[in-house]
């Protein structure tokens, strides 16, 4: 059996020059670049996430990331 997991996983920096991660499981598999930059906007407009480095404040980078699984039959 095949199994395929997507995380997103985004990277900011903030107010207080730290970096910040984020992980969303189950990503879709067709997110663009745009949507993903767009996204990113929002949150830091947002300011939904407290860090202990001070507010996000830049996109650093985003990745998806795709983890496939094959699961053998053992007789």
């Amino acid at each position: 059996m095949l199994a395929i997991e997507r995380s997103l996983e985004l990277y900011f920096t903030t107010s207080g020059d730290r970096s910040f991660h984020l992980s969303i499981p189950e990503a879709k598999s067709d997110l663009t670049a745009s949507g993903v930059n767009t996204a990113m906007n929002e949150i830091i407009a947002l300011n939904v996430f407290s860090a202990p480095g001070g507010v996000l404040a830049e996109k650093k980078s985003a990745n998806l990331v795709t983890k496939e699984t094959v699961e053998f039959t053992i007789v």
